[in-house]
């Protein structure tokens, strides 16, 4: 049946059908176009001090449906808070979006175990998704530069003061499982062998994640109780698989310059929606960025043999640049991924569709750092960082199946 429901200052059309019985497909389910994210709005955080804060944070964002709001990380990406979604709104200005207020306050959801996923490595350990789940919260944390491959566990059961690992998730390498999770809708559940999906990708070392999005199945509740705890690979592209795309090829669905914020399965259509934070419409290079179009690509002094001057104004650092860039969605059949994993390579899956997007308030880095999803309302919320000062904010897409004419 179709059913109107009111998201802040927009009115949307979106299709609500019945579940089926026994946890089979629905027939017809539908698969989502760019056509089907509609822009509803966004909402500001509040102000905080320190660790407790939002600055340069909004990451490992997920959808709590007990209490309807949302966890993310903070600004030292290892503190966590969960936030009341407030008003969402469309507007001219900043002042006049409405500002979330905190339900839980910011704290070290792991209890100082973060060095536990990696003893010894040196390097930052940041918190990958946080994943609410059946009264616990699940959450990922990766090494951000992890050279050697060392890392050995990613995943953690949080239930008040009480956490459970770091425990393995799959037997592939961590840098393949550690990142974003999403809860797979009912119907899908048996066809894919599992309740919930973890992946990652795009972080540094590409040698030990995928070359492109990446999602293994598992089971949450599996935390603590097997080690390792069981997964099977429904989509990903470990090295040497560049069926996106290698790490510094153009024009392809995948380069190294690709940062991905998260996944969402809306329940009852087909399609697994990867995303991007970031993908490069510039040519690939790597160095340092220079606000000075006429070095692109010339050698800096002293450069090393295939770094140069990377024109991009957004990002001065030294690395992977490919400036201008937008946001990106890869959309994936979830028949695929079911096709994967009774014994197609999932390297071989290919989205079938995709599309680039933008967002009001835009920041030149244009980086989505959260995604999450709340299948009651169909509301798909993304941080975007540096929107609000150094703060993000988090804007909201309705999935709708009745896009009106012109909907972004």
């Amino acid at each position: 049946m179709l059913g109107v429901r009111a998201v802040g200052a927009l009115t949307s059309v979106v299709l609500m059908l019945t579940p089926v019985a026994g946890g089979q497909q629905p027939p017809g389910a539908p698969l989502l176009q760019s056509q089907h994210m509609v822009y509803a709005g966004a909402f500001r955080l509040p102000a905080g001090r320190g660790l407790a804060s939002f600055e340069d944070g909004g990451t490992s964002m997920s959808f709590d449906p007990a209490n309807g709001t949302l966890w993310m990380a903070g600004r030292s990406q290892q503190w966590v808070a969960e936030v009341n979604i407030p008003e969402i709104r469309t507007a001219m200005a900043l002042t006049d979006l409405a500002t979330a207020t905190i339900r839980t306050p910011f704290r070290d959801v792991l209890g100082g175990r973060m060095e536990s996923i990696a003893p010894g490595v040196g390097g930052a350990k940041l918190l990958g998704g946080t994943l609410p789940w059946l009264g616990s919260l699940i959450v990922s944390a990766y090494v951000y530069f992890d050279a050697g491959n060392a890392q050995a566990a990613s995943h953690f059961r949080v239930q008040g003061s009480t956490v459970i690992g770091p425990v393995k998730v799959g037997r592939a390498d961590t840098g393949l499982v550690s990142g974003w999770m999403a809860p797979i809708p009912v119907e899908w559940q048996a066809p894919l062998g599992g309740p919930a999906l973890t992946g990652q990708c795009c972080i540094p070392i590409i040698s030990r994640t995928s070359s492109g999005p990446a999602a293994s199945v598992f089971n949450p509740a599996d935390i603590g109780v097997k080690s390792p705890v069981p997964a099977t690979q429904v989509v990903g592209y470990p090295w040497g698989n560049t069926t996106l795309g290698g790490p510094d090829s153009n024009g392809t669905l995948f380069n190294t310059t690709v940062w991905m914020g998260g996944i969402v399965f809306p329940p009852l259509t087909r399609s697994v929606l990867f995303i991007g934070g970031r993908k490069s419409l510039g040519r690939f290079c790597y160095g340092p960025g220079t606000d000075d179009e006429s070095l692109h690509m010339t050698p800096y002094p002293e450069a090393p043999r295939s770094e140069n001057w990377c024109y991009d104004p957004s990002n001065h650092d030294k690395g992977t640049h490919g400036y201008p860039y937008t946001h990106f969605v890869w959309a994936y059949d979830a028949q695929d991924l079911v096709a994967a994993r009774k014994g197609r390579r999932p390297w071989n899956v290919r989205p079938y569709a995709t599309w680039p997007f933008d967002l009001p308030f835009q920041a030149p880095s244009r980086a989505i750092k959260g995604v999450a999803y709340d299948p009651a309302t169909r509301r798909l919320f993304l941080t975007a960082q540096n929107n609000d000062g150094a703060q993000p904010l988090v804007h909201v897409f309705t999935v709708s199946l009745s896009a009106p004419p012109g909907a972004r």
